[in-house]
């Protein structure tokens, strides 16, 4: 299995960073752009996204239904109820 490395930023790096991003928030936005375009024509990248984005939706999905557990709320328009019909009722109506 591969090593994972860790995040060896200071906390003053880190913080430096975040205060680089907020004051030049569009150019920093443009590059990220700039790479995630350049980054998805790769194969090998693209797929390691896409797993990585079927884990984390299978985590959100467990983590959802543990909090929620059987109140979840019904999807779509509710379905109408047919009224059952009493014969007998139906037999005086149209006598």
């Amino acid at each position: 299995m591969e090593e994972v490395k860790k995040s060896t930023y200071t906390p003053a790096a880190k913080k430096a960073i975040d205060k680089y991003r907020q004051k030049n928030a569009i150019k920093y936005n443009e590059k990220q752009r700039e790479y995630y375009n350049e980054a998805k024509e790769d194969e090998e990248w693209r797929q390691k996204f896409n797993e990585r984005c079927k884990v984390n939706n299978q985590k959100y999905r467990l983590k959802k239904k543990e909090t929620l557990g059987d109140n979840v709320k019904p999807r779509g328009r509710p379905r109408k109820v047919m009224p059952t019909l009493n014969i007998d009722l139906i037999a005086s109506v149209i006598q």
